[in-house]
């Protein structure tokens, strides 16, 4: 099978497509512009360059003769950045995978997404299932909780801390 992996540069994306070769699939990792290379590579993936903001015919030109789409792009941090990449590149990946005649687009949300939002990130996240749904593409939507494992930022970072600091460390609730 060729699957692609928008976000494919990040955390989860690069296990994927790591697990993905191994299995002996195809696949067709979509970087953003500029996008800062993983720290660990895999070998032979195919890197498209493609901005899920913007417009335009690199996706669905990506995505063709694929089999299936994995959209995991997202961001964390910036409440601008928020319906930007997970709202509109979401309609925006949705689109191309229809225009390329995808038979399948996994997008991976996240648990707490509710119709009445308590946050802009939640709210972008609904924003981003609503446009799968929307979308008349074949779909599956994935709400996961936060991800740990190697390599990862916030359980490496806190073993970091817990390293450097008096053996009591605190977390913040919630």
């Amino acid at each position: 099978m060729r699957i692609a992996i928008t976000g494919g540069t990040g955390f989860v994306g690069t296990h994927l497509a790591r697990q993905l070769r191994t299995s002996g699939h195809e696949v067709v990792v979509i970087a953003r512009p500029g996008h800062r290379p993983p720290r660990r590579r895999v070998a032979g993936l195919t890197t498209v360059t493609a901005d899920i903001t913007s417009t335009g015919s690199a996706l669905s030109a990506a995505f063709a003769g694929c089999d299936a789409v994995v959209h995991l792009a997202g961001v964390h941090t910036g409440k601008k950045r928020f319906d930007a990449v997970h709202r509109t590149g979401t309609e925006h990946v949705a689109e191309a995978v229809r225009i390329a005649a995808v038979p399948h687009l996994v997008a991976l949300s996240i648990i707490g997404v509710t119709p009445h939002p308590s946050s802009p990130f939640l709210r972008s996240k609904w924003g981003a299932e609503q446009a799968v749904k929307a979308s008349g593409v074949p779909f599956t939507i994935l709400r996961s909780s936060m991800i740990f494992g190697t390599g990862d930022r916030s359980l490496t970072q806190i073993t970091r801390l817990m390293r450097v600091t008096p053996p009591v460390v605190a977390l913040p609730a919630g």
